[in-house]
């Protein structure tokens, strides 16, 4: 789904840069911009968020919120940012406006600043966000934390956060959360720590995915970039509206491609993280137009109704390989269905996508036999053998957007009927066993829309352009994201895309994606590659009676 977002507000002239406080405390006016486009009735005053409002707020989460996995998307926010000879002065300055955008984030959402209470019960467990009425300076610093360099060393600005490494937006630029935040009895919605790295300002983003899809994390970015411009803001946002539901009865309700009801076919064992890489390939803008013209002349040949996005080209490419990697891999058999899982919301548009948060992803499933997208088993060991056909990516864009077209309002009240009916731990398993991560299927996810057309303005950085990053840790196997563009789909910038794959089928995609003149080989025209991430424990916690090699997984480090 287009996760690009109408945008009401009218923009005001920014205000002038405030002092620092005498004690170099946080700024005094924290808060929204006096000049609120709503009027002084919809403005919350400055002062009374120091007053603490005893009453308490409860709101329930709709089904597919209950049901989904307590985790953060950590997502890390880059500008190219010098560390001066002052720094204590840029240290503050950088806390004070860091602070300020984001405590105006939450009072447009304040029911963001509170929490997430789990009560068990018989048939499940049920969540609930509880909030404060009131939102005060203490309540938003709970949720916030500046991490100060080891070193106060000057250094210059990076040119641009995409030459950095992945190591950079790992897990230690975000907020710490408790580990098994799944059983944990509460948990906040959205965190954030601000950190100095190699000569840049990363805001770590932790978004829990119970509160947050994918058109949710890209309004709460864009109101939090625009609150560093000091725009304008709009009113706060205090209700939510709770999805319509279709009951289908048990008899044909759970036929869902997502997921996988016979109690005889197990969940995939996943592969052990030492096994797996996380790497961003970079397509340039004119290849990946190629690509989506290449499609399109071959759909249009073939008298298609179907008209593929672009984001459903370059899955479409990364589908194709990555299945033919497999197979050459031994991994799969001519006879194996094989499907590609979008994640994207299911939320309606209208009427106001932009103030929407909230969870309602959706699962489009497109699925096909192995050879549609391999080739012929007897090409298999063919390295003459051409994989990216025109013909073999327009079927694969052509089932991706069919999938997707079939996400409407009736699927999306039958989908909350369905998640009402179980409990989490049944939709977890269902959806375990219809995931099979090392074999058979793929994730994709597209972030090209998140906070796109946005800038910036925070002290001493050296380019208002934020870039967009996830974070390396949290791959899983088999997911392939679009990092987020500054013209979202247009422009000249590349196209970064981070995958996780085993070793050997990083390498088969890489060497497909250069022999076939995907990825450029001119020295003039060639996209920045970064060297892979390889993850492996640094210590392994041996169970009883299993051999060596073969235990859980601890602490990662990054091997270049």
């Amino acid at each position: 789904m287009d996760t690009s977002i109408m945008d009401t507000t009218t923009e005001a002239n920014q205000d002038g840069e405030s002092s620092l406080d005498a004690d170099g405390s946080l700024m005094d006016d924290v808060g929204p911009d006096p000049k609120s486009d709503d009027g002084d009735e919809n403005a919350d005053d400055t002062n009374s968020s120091h007053v603490t409002d005893p009453e308490v707020i409860s709101m329930d989460l709709t089904p597919i919120e209950n049901n989904m996995p307590r985790d953060y998307i950590d997502i890390a926010i880059a500008f190219p940012c010098p560390r001066v000879s002052y720094f204590e002065v840029q240290l503050l300055e950088t806390e004070r406006e860091t602070f300020r955008a984001f405590y105006q984030a939450l009072q447009r959402w304040p029911f963001l600043a509170g929490t997430i209470k789990v009560t068990k019960g018989e048939h499940g467990d049920k969540l609930t966000l509880v909030h404060s009425r009131g939102l005060t300076r203490d309540i938003v610093s709970r949720l916030y934390n500046i991490q100060r360099p080891i070193e106060d060393d000057c250094e210059e600005a990076i040119i641009s956060p995409h030459d950095a490494p992945m190591s950079c937006f790992r897990r230690d630029c975000f907020f710490p959360h408790d580990q098994d935040v799944d059983n944990a009895d509460d948990f906040p919605p959205v965190t954030l720590q601000i950190n100095f790295k190699d000569g840049m300002l990363v805001l770590g983003f932790s978004l829990n995915r119970v509160m947050f899809d994918g058109l949710a994390i890209n309004n709460f970015l864009r109101q939090y970039l625009r609150n560093t411009a000091r725009y304008r803001t709009t009113h706060p946002v205090t209700s939510r509206d709770m999805p319509d539901t279709i009951d289908p009865g048990l008899d044909n309700g759970y036929n869902l491609p997502f997921w996988e009801w016979d109690q005889n076919c197990t969940p995939e064992l996943p592969t052990p993280r030492r096994d797996l890489m996380v790497h961003t390939f970079y397509l340039t803008a004119h290849d990946v137009n190629r690509l989506r013209n290449k499609i399109r002349e071959h759909d249009a040949d073939s008298q298609s109704s179907c008209l593929p996005s672009i984001q459903d080209c370059v899955f479409a490419l990364f589908w194709v390989i990555a299945m033919r990697a497999r197979c050459e891999a031994g991994m799969l058999i001519p006879s194996d269905a094989v499907s590609a899982h979008v994640m994207k919301p299911g939320y309606s548009k209208k009427p106001h996508p932009w103030e929407y948060i909230g969870n309602s992803t959706v699962d489009a499933v497109a699925t096909c036999h192995a050879t549609d997208l391999a080739g012929p088993f007897v090409t298999w060991n063919d390295a003459e053998y051409k994989i990216t056909q025109p013909r073999r990516l327009a079927y694969a864009a052509q089932l991706l957007n069919t999938a997707q077209q079939k996400i409407d309002d009736r699927y999306m009240r039958k989908l909350h009927g369905l998640k009402q009916a179980i409990s989490p731990a049944e939709d977890k398993l269902a959806s375990d066993r219809a995931l099979r991560r090392h074999t058979t299927s793929v994730c994709f996810e597209d972030w090209t829309g998140y906070a796109s057309y946005c800038e910036g303005e925070l002290p001493f950085i050296a380019d208002p352009q934020p870039s967009i990053f996830a974070c390396p840790d949290q791959l899983e196997e088999g997911d392939v994201i679009l990092l987020p563009r500054e013209d979202r789909t247009n422009g000249p910038e590349d196209w970064a895309v981070a995958v996780c794959f085993t070793r050997d089928d990083i390498d088969t995609i890489e060497g497909v994606l250069h022999c076939e003149k995907w990825l450029s080989d001119s020295d003039h025209d060639e996209p920045q590659q970064k060297p892979k991430l390889i993850v492996k424990p640094q210590r392994v916690l041996q169970p009883k009676g299993m051999p060596e090699g073969h235990g859980k997984e601890g602490r990662f480090m990054l091997e270049y």
